[in-house]
């Protein structure tokens, strides 16, 4: 009897800290699934990341760019000033002499470029000074001189480099944007996965809650039977058993819901002790289901599939760079052409006036491999077997993509077939319980009959909240492996 008054004290005292611990000290937003993801777009770090990834690669797609743009630089010399003295002797000897040279100087020089896509690269230089010369023995002068350079350049035997380099960019930059694609898919996965974690701490943290009361009521009843002699000090003590383990169970899903609550916070970007709660009502949770076709799911998996569109890509860069590499292999030619226009004179008209022709040149520039020392030899090899590496690769993914929307579609199908077994499984543990407290109350039955089917119906709950949760999850794996949204896989619409 002592135990039993310690315990009922120690039952007070948890009650008090319930309710203590159920009065609302500010209002709490209720987030949904929907709520969640924008948040997590909005302020996640995660996100933030691959969005400054894809503006890295689309940077490098500029840089690609670059060279068919027109370039114009500037360069400006300011004033010069030099000053020079030297002190000479005569010719006999005589007597020494002393020169003193001031010369002072502008310049400036504006260059243009245009690389125009199989025609090569051509250059508009042009150029403009002043020059003031004094001198204590030579004559001072006033020189003002402006030219003008064309420069050509184009490789014969190989392709345009910037062309190669701009197609290269561009399928990198694809590359990069389908792994952005397939990063935020993950991410919203992810999301979505410690979205349901949280749901789930929090259901099963309401069921042990449910268990335990139902515990402690049966426990309050078997005491009155006890305190009358109805029956055996030892079913008792069963019941008080079974009813601290309910607490333990209860105090346990409470740490769970406070663990994936705070992993949840670090998702989403918010103050890691800023309280919030989710809708983890599964009626008020979007919650559809679909017969999924097999056919349609690998057609489409197959088609949409973004690691297998970025392996595809992959292999596209291999064969541009092997072909590239064989190109290298072989002699080169490269055309060079330049014509310089000059004009000069003692007056800023006078260059106009004296502009023609100064320097006209043109030539190819041959090169020609003579002996390998074992570089060009290897770097071909290395390209050819990077060639074979990135075909190997994609024919294992589409080989392994095809098992892996197989395994997806099983696991959606598998997990609604769940959901009926085990709503029906709860349905039936509910009213065995509800007989076998009537035959507890009625004193048909010992409390080890009680205490079984408590278990079945905690269990069954349990079983029940996680089918729902499994098919959730299913379905948010399907859309990952085929890039498909579970409604154009299904064969007719969704059921509420």
């Amino acid at each position: 009897m002592a135990l039993l008054k310690h315990f009922k004290r120690r039952q007070r005292l948890i009650l008090l800290l319930a309710l203590i611990s159920a009065i609302p000290l500010q209002a709490q937003p209720v987030l949904t699934l929907e709520d969640c993801l924008y948040l997590a777009r909005k302020q996640g770090l995660e996100y933030k990341t691959l969005q400054r990834n894809l503006a890295l690669s689309y940077e490098a797609l500029r840089m690609a760019q670059a060279p068919f743009n027109l370039q114009a630089n500037l360069s400006l010399n300011l004033p010069q000033y030099s000053e020079s003295n030297s002190l000479s002797s005569s010719i006999a000897f005589t007597q020494r002499i002393r020169e003193e040279n001031v010369n002072l100087s502008y310049e400036g020089t504006v260059r243009f470029s245009q690389h125009v896509p199989h025609f090569g690269t051509i250059g508009l230089t042009t150029s403009g000074g002043r020059r003031e010369f004094t001198s204590s023995r030579r004559t001072s002068f006033v020189d003002f001189s402006g030219d003008i350079a064309l420069d050509y350049r184009l490789d014969l035997l190989r392709r345009d480099p910037a062309v190669v380099n701009l197609e290269r960019a561009k399928r990198t930059f694809n590359q990069e944007r389908l792994k952005f694609q397939l990063d935020e898919l993950l991410f919203e996965s992810h999301i979505t996965e410690s979205y349901y974690n949280l749901v789930e701490a929090v259901r099963s943290f309401a069921i042990q809650e449910k268990n335990y009361n139902q515990s402690k009521a049966s426990l309050e009843l078997a005491q009155k039977k006890y305190e009358i002699g109805l029956i055996a000090e030892v079913e008792a003590l069963r019941l008080q058993v079974d009813l601290l383990s309910a607490e333990a169970g209860w105090s346990e899903a409470q740490v769970a819901i406070e663990r994936s609550r705070d992993a949840f916070r670090e998702l989403l970007g918010l103050d890691l002790n800023k309280p919030f709660e989710i809708v983890t009502d599964l009626e008020e949770i979007s919650f559809e289901r679909y017969s999924i076709n097999l056919d349609k799911a690998l057609g489409l998996g197959q088609q949409r599939n973004i690691s297998l569109q970025v392996a595809k890509i992959t292999q596209d860069l291999s064969e541009i760079q092997f072909a590239e590499t064989q190109r290298n292999q072989n002699m080169t030619a490269q055309l060079q052409a330049s014509a310089t226009f000059l004009g000069r004179g003692d007056q800023f008209s006078d260059i106009s006036e004296s502009f023609e022709r100064n320097r006209v040149q043109a030539g190819i520039v041959l090169g020609v491999p003579l002996i390998d020392n074992g570089t060009r030899h290897a770097s071909l090899r290395r390209s050819e077997l990077l060639l074979d590496q990135s075909r190997l690769t994609l024919a294992t993914q589409e080989r392994q993509l095809i098992r892996q929307i197989k395994s997806a579609v099983y696991e959606v199908q598998q997990a609604d077939r769940q959901i009926d077994i085990f709503e029906a499984a709860l349905a039936v543990a509910e009213r065995t319980y509800q007989v076998e407290q009537s035959r507890f109350d009625l004193g048909l039955v010992d409390s080890q009959f009680l205490l079984t089917a408590q278990a079945n119906v905690t269990r069954a709950r349990l079983n029940a909240l996680n089918a729902v949760l499994k098919y959730k999850r299913a379905l948010v794996n399907l859309r990952v492996v085929t890039n498909t949204p579970p409604a154009d896989l299904s064969t007719a619409e969704g059921t509420e």
